[in-house]
């Protein structure tokens, strides 16, 4: 699943301080990376921010 949201770094933060796990995976041909967070079950949701 994917999750569009406004301000991702400040999501990501928060799941975070909250215990979630976060993976980062780096985009071949580029600086930028995809952004996953798991939930306690073990789901992935990928993280985008809106443009």
């Amino acid at each position: 699943s994917c999750l569009l949201i406004e301000n991702r770094d400040e999501f990501v933060n928060r799941a975070f301080s909250l215990g979630f796990t976060t993976i980062k995976v780096p985009r071949d041909n580029s600086t930028g990376y995809f952004l996953f967070i798991k939930d306690s079950f073990q789901n992935l949701y990928e993280i985008k921010e809106k443009e």
